[in-house]
């Protein structure tokens, strides 16, 4: 981080909340696609919208487009533990 001195603190946390979203989304595409392999074509669709918010979200204001992103990264694993519903949009 030495390179990083000339940011000032606020593009410091930018830059740093950009690079940990794109961490994020690797890691929940390494270890969560196959999670949502059966999902119904409702949710597959709702969830490529918020994968779509989430990234413009990143690209105006990334420490909010990180916080998505870990959001999404938590349920995931949550629900890859077994806490999360059965995916029937019209029954939860």
């Amino acid at each position: 981080m030495q390179n990083w001195k000339w940011l000032s603190g606020a593009d410091k946390t930018t830059g740093v909340a950009g690079i940990a979203g794109q961490a994020v989304n690797t890691l929940d595409s390494m270890f969560f696609s196959k999670q949502h392999a059966n999902d119904s074509a409702l949710t597959k669709g709702l969830n490529t919208g918020y994968d779509a918010i989430a990234d413009a979200a990143s690209m105006v204001f990334p420490v909010g487009g990180f916080a998505m992103k870990m959001g999404k990264f938590a349920t995931d694993t949550l629900g890859a533990l077994g806490a999360s519903t059965d995916q029937m949009t019209k029954t939860d």
